[in-house]
């Protein structure tokens, strides 16, 4: 591993030196403009460590989703715990929303066309008809202020643009997947454009389930998007977008990498059911007794933003005003086995209002400012029901016709609340120094409604989801009614000082307070006798860095260092319960995170591109909760690579016809656990794509083929409760899906 870091400093370090002597024509890197401070400007201008890819990008790294940033964003990481397409959690610089409950704000905030998506239910968001996406690393505790205490992610959507245009696309791969998608937009009048997208994309499962011969993973999903913008005035512009999208698909099942015997053989299962083909097979193979009608992993997401800019007398007038209403049900095997000993269901629905206003300066002064305020109100209803029928059956109850499990309801409300004010001074035409403050109110009420162990006829593998059917089995259901909330205020801040060498290099250095609201714990202590409340978070960081631009703007290297001193870090530990092994919410008292980000972009010859990346983050919990079990201070945090690396390398080929361009990239993902304990180091792997275009001259034609996860790696991804999921005798275990292949052919007009 120091082998690979240190050729990969002298890499980035001999760059520059080898790049200075091209000779080539005008081939300079494209301005990137970005709203990173709520105001458009150049991204090499802005003293934050950010990731940006327009839409041409992530078309050319076939990345359709949010779930995929992690491979070409340094020191971000994605993970899908529950669908290749859902739920998806964003991690920044190795800070991981870890909260058992939906309702826990993400450390990593979601933004689509400025509209808080702060569920990560809704965060499996999908990339389509994008003008742009930004990855902003570290604490956005003045402007992004909810909960942004690792970073934020805003998509930007195409807009309508003033002359027509729009393209349409098809794909088509191995395992049948298809995809269409396409847009067209412009203007309509002279003061009102007009832009409809959407996508359709469909594919075959690829895992097959030993127990009835079905392949499973396979997905449905599509979307649609208007964008209406109307400009009654030179100095009146607003945005109204509408969209929706579905998602029906198997989820990622939960498989275990320990091989059979399982630990319940002989105990009375056939041993049929209880094999686990996984290991053996390369993961290529599962044994569960859910059918694929049974097996659920579906989302519906609808988003409604309207966005008022209002030019006034030196300053702008902003407005946004967005709802979003989000549903997502799931159904799993969680034993890894064809016998039904444990079953999952959760069911969801998230509905959230949000408001922001924003007065920014428009003038000259060396004197610029932003002043606003932002509330959100958010309602959320999730029932969990289990089924544990083979538990049942093996403690030596009677079996025909009877069922066994629980039942739990949440009704949870949430209002956050704060205003804020940044500032920016331009002391000399190189110095300028910004400085923000944002206060938070967050107040969370919840009704929790919680169902005994009881008995229930089973007629079906889906019976267990009938709470009727609970009532009337023939046990009593103890159901108790479980009220608490909490209010939870905060003052955070940001001062920050760049200073512009020259015109292509900017030195920045910053110091932050970032803050993530308390959280009412999804898991019963009995340890602690009660729902435990989780303190809220908050961390200072320290962070300085380098924006540089080379050879007349046709390399940039850009760099930061960081480090984060947390207090009362959010996370989860396991615990062991009257009934089986389960998790728990905790604070940490005291979390440190230490580490770098270098990105290069280079237009290498004028048919040459290259662009790299790299992140190490080193995670350490400095002091453990005094009352825990096992003291694991000195232990990395979860989800925390100690190394990433990323790279895109493409070659432009010119041709009688057309320009025909082969390209590669690949990321490479360090060590990291898979639980705070710290039991089973994951990761340490290489993934690399390959693809081919062809583009003919003077035509909007472009053909492609494709190659993803060439190696066809299924790397570990997740394991809960390592060897002892649940007291079941397994883990659960996750896997990326494996290799695809297909051509695409997209046609702009």
């Amino acid at each position: 591993m120091k082998n690979f870091i240190t050729k990969t400093y002298k890499l980035i370090l001999l760059l520059p030196i080898t790049f200075s002597g091209i000779t080539m024509a005008d081939v300079a890197l494209e301005e990137i403009t970005i709203t990173a401070e709520r105001r458009s400007e150049s991204a090499q201008d802005v003293p934050i460590s950010m990731t940006v890819m327009n839409g041409a990008k992530l078309q050319d790294l076939n990345m359709r989703g949010s779930g995929e940033l992690g491979t070409q964003v340094p020191n971000l990481r994605t993970y899908n715990d529950s669908g290749e397409n859902s739920s998806v959690q964003i991690v920044i610089r190795g800070v991981y929303s870890s909260g058992q409950t939906y309702m826990a704000g993400p450390s990593s905030s979601l933004y689509s066309d400025d509209l808080l998506l702060d569920s990560y239910i809704s965060h499996g968001l999908a990339f389509f008809d994008v003008d742009q996406v930004e990855v902003l690393r570290g604490p956005q505790g003045t402007l992004f202020g909810r909960n942004s205490t690792a970073g934020a992610v805003q998509l930007v959507s195409k807009r309508p643009g003033d002359e027509l245009e729009g393209y349409a696309e098809l794909t088509y791969g191995n395992n049948n997947k298809t995809r269409l998608e396409g847009a067209v937009g412009g203007p309509v009048s002279d003061k009102v454009g007009v832009r409809i997208s959407g996508f359709y994309d469909r594919q075959d499962g690829w895992l097959e389930n030993i127990h009835n011969g079905e392949d499973i993973y396979d997905y449905d999903t599509y979307a649609i998007r208007a964008i209406v913008e109307y400009e009654p005035t030179e100095n009146v512009d607003v945005l109204f977008k509408a969209q929706y999208g579905s998602l029906d698909q198997d989820p990622l099942l939960f498989q275990s990498t320990i091989p059979s015997p399982h630990a319940y053989s002989g105990m009375g299962i056939a041993e049929a059911l209880l094999n686990n083909p996984g290991p053996e097979s390369g993961y290529s193979k599962a044994n569960t007794d859910l059918s694929q009608s049974d097996l659920d992993n579906s989302v519906e997401d609808t988003q409604l933003n309207l966005t008022l800019n209002w030019g006034l007398s030196g300053m702008a007038l902003t407005s946004v005003t967005g709802y979003s209403d989000v549903g997502f049900s799931f159904i799993n095997d969680a034993d890894s086995s064809g016998a039904p000993i444990f079953h999952q269901y959760n069911a969801v629905d998230y509905e959230g209002f949000i408001q922001e206003l924003r007065l920014t300066s428009e003038t000259d002064s060396p004197l610029q400012w932003i002043v606003g305020g932002f509330y959100m109100d958010a309602d959320m209803s999730s029932r969990v029901t289990d089924d544990l029928t083979g538990l049942y059956v093996l403690y030596g109850y009677d079996y025909p016709g009877t069922g066994f499990g629980d039942m739990d309801l949440i009704d949870h409300n949430s209002k956050s609340s704060a205003i804020f004010l940044q500032t920016n001074y331009s002391w000399t035409d190189k110095l300028k120094t910004t400085h923000g403050i944002r206060y938070s109110r967050d107040k969370l009420e919840r009704v929790r409604t919680a169902g005994d162990f009881t008995t229930f006829p089973r007629t079906s593998n889906l019976s267990f989801l009938d709470y009727s059917a609970h009532e009337d089995g023939g046990s009593e259901v103890f159901v108790s009614d479980y009220r608490d909330d909490a209010t939870t205020k905060e003052i955070t801040w940001r001062l920050s000082a760049d200073y512009a060498v020259t015109e292509d290099m900017l030195l920045y250095s910053s110091v932050s307070k970032g803050f993530k609201a308390g959280l009412l714990g999804f898991i019963y202590n009995s340890v602690e006798e009660e729902y435990v409340f989780v303190e809220p978070e908050t961390v200072i960081a320290y962070e300085a860095g380098f924006k540089t631009q080379w050879l007349d703007n046709r390399m940039q290297l850009n760099a930061a260092a960081f480090y984060y001193d947390y207090s009362d870090y959010q996370t989860y530990t396991q615990i062991e319960t009257d009934f089986m092994f389960t998790r728990s919410d905790i604070n940490i008292p005291e979390v440190s995170f230490t580490g770098i980000e270098v990105e290069l972009v280079a237009q290498a010859t004028e048919n040459l591109m290259v662009s790299f990346g790299l992140g190490m983050v080193d995670a350490k919990i400095e002091k453990y909760a005094p009352n825990a079990v096992d003291d694991l201070t000195g232990n990395k945090t979860p989800r925390t690579p100690d190394l990433d690396f990323n790279g895109l390398i493409r070659y432009d080929i010119p041709l009688a016809k057309g320009i025909l361009s082969p390209q590669i990239d690949f990321n490479y993902v360090g060590d990291y656990y898979s639980q705070i304990e710290n039991v089973q180091k994951i990761g340490d792997y290489w993934k690399a794509n390959l693809r081919v275009n062809y583009q003919p001259y003077e035509s909007g034609l472009k053909l492609s083929l494709f190659v993803q996860n060439v190696g066809d790696k299924k790397e570990i991804q997740q394991v809960y409760n390592a060897n002892d999921a649940y007291g079941l005798g397994t883990d659960l275990t996750t896997f990326d899906p494996p290799r695809t292949y297909g051509v695409t052919a997209r046609y702009d007009f």
